[in-house]
């Protein structure tokens, strides 16, 4: 019996099996000392000992990669992260962030905090919290070293936390190399070398300083955009750790740089036109293997299917030029299950949809919003795993009857139809 939690579960289920000295075992395992010494009070249980780094590296591949092998690539990244888990199986096998969400749920639960916007597959993405709690989490937060809010840039040196939220700065104001201690900034600073998340979405820099190749720790770097970076002075600097990157400019420096697969583990990528022919830059993500999430402002050319394979499963397009070859790019991904496309109000150009018969196989949510569309075209079989469809502010669209009834009948089972 596996992770029990509780003395009561193992109190109701001993009724059921018979005590009547045959050898039968059973085994249970739990994470709570009372647990396992109240299973039995003649039997002293087993503590299991901490595991060695190459049993550290070998329970985190099979995880991860099954059967497979790992990559040369990322094994040295891998056992890196086996390491600091400090040969505790469950923190190697369970995701931190898994762990977060759970919390997170936990609490939503409880009604301690409220949800304000949800994604696309019904996750929490953004969250609302009552000013007394805000406070006292501030407070338990800086005891803990965990987040820091500041407003007083005289005292930031002084700050041991991990986390720091800087309030009404400017770049020039601060002076952040002595903050070795932080993993996390919400606003802005540089010699924080040991610095996993930036956020600087409210900053209006349009191009970070060179010293950002010097974060080699960096997993999420969160831009307003449309914002550059510069080329690394050599391209042995590359972000190897970085997962998340949004907000980035579309220029020359950014096409040199995923051309130099500068950031190799990325899963998720924002960018941002500015009047740059991207159809270089979209064809060298292809190094970019891992990559998952996709969204792009004013996109004006997608390349040919055949120079842009990339295991994508959620793609934004905001104010794109959604031509039939853009159709025909975006339906031949395979994997993609989430695609938006939004608009603006302001601009009435029209736009003709089609979707051929073997498009958008594995597609589950699909919305369209503030488009004028005038024709959606639908061929049999497309779209054939749909369970969302979403229609905001489209109102030149057309479909004819036999295609919307296909589209009704694939959400007739398990899927929803929002239409505003």
């Amino acid at each position: 019996m596996d992770d029990i939690w509780k003395t009561d579960v193992w109190k109701e289920l001993r009724v059921a099996f018979p005590d009547n000295l045959k050898g039968s075992m059973i085994l249970i395992t739990s994470r709570i000392k009372e647990v396992a010494e109240h299973a039995s009070r003649n039997i002293l249980p087993y503590f299991l000992p901490y595991l060695k780094k190459d049993e550290s590296w070998e329970l985190l591949s099979k995880k991860v990669f099954q059967c497979d092998p790992c990559p040369l690539e990322l094994e040295a990244l891998g056992r890196q992260i086996a390491e600091s888990c400090n040969g505790l199986p469950l923190a190697i096998v369970v995701n931190v962030e898994d762990v977060a969400e759970d919390y997170l749920e936990e609490l939503i639960g409880w009604s301690s905090i409220q949800v304000a916007r949800t994604r696309t597959d019904g996750g929490v993405k953004t969250c609302r919290i009552h000013d007394l709690l805000r406070d006292l989490c501030i407070s338990e937060s800086k005891e803990e070293k965990f987040l820091e809010v500041c407003s007083d840039f005289n005292l930031l040196h002084m700050s041991k936390s991990r986390r720091l939220s800087i309030n009404c700065a400017t770049p020039s104001d601060m002076n952040l190399r002595d903050s070795s201690n932080c993993h996390s900034l919400l606003d802005f600073g540089y010699g924080l070398w040991n610095l996993v998340t930036l956020e600087l979405r409210t900053s209006k820099i349009k191009c970070l300083p060179k010293e950002i190749w010097m974060l080699e720790k960096l997993r999420h770097l969160y831009l307003g955009g449309p914002t550059s970076i510069p080329r690394a002075r050599t391209d042995d600097k590359a972000l190897r750790n970085l997962q998340v990157l949004t907000g980035i400019a579309i220029n020359q420096d950014t096409e040199y740089l995923f051309a130099k697969d500068m950031f190799p583990n990325l899963r998720k990528l924002g960018l941002h036109s500015l009047e740059w022919p991207e159809t270089g830059l979209l064809s060298s993500l292809r190094h970019l293997h891992h990559l998952q999430t996709l969204k792009i402002y004013e996109l004006f050319q997608l390349p040919s299917p055949n120079s842009f394979h990339l295991k994508l499963t959620n793609v934004t397009l905001v104010h794109a030029n959604l031509s039939s070859t853009a159709t025909s790019v975006l339906g031949s991904l395979p994997y993609l299950r989430i695609l938006k496309l939004q608009g603006f109000r302001r601009e009435c150009i029209e736009i003709y949809l089609h979707c051929n018969e073997s498009s958008f196989r594995q597609l589950d949510v699909f919305e369209m919003v503030d488009l004028w569309i005038s024709y959606w075209e639908l061929g049999k079989g497309a779209m054939s795993s749909l369970r969302r469809l979403v229609i905001n502010n489209c109102p030149s669209l057309i479909m004819r009857p036999e295609e919307l009834y296909m589209v009704l009948d694939c959400l007739a089972g398990f899927g929803s139809l929002t239409s505003l």
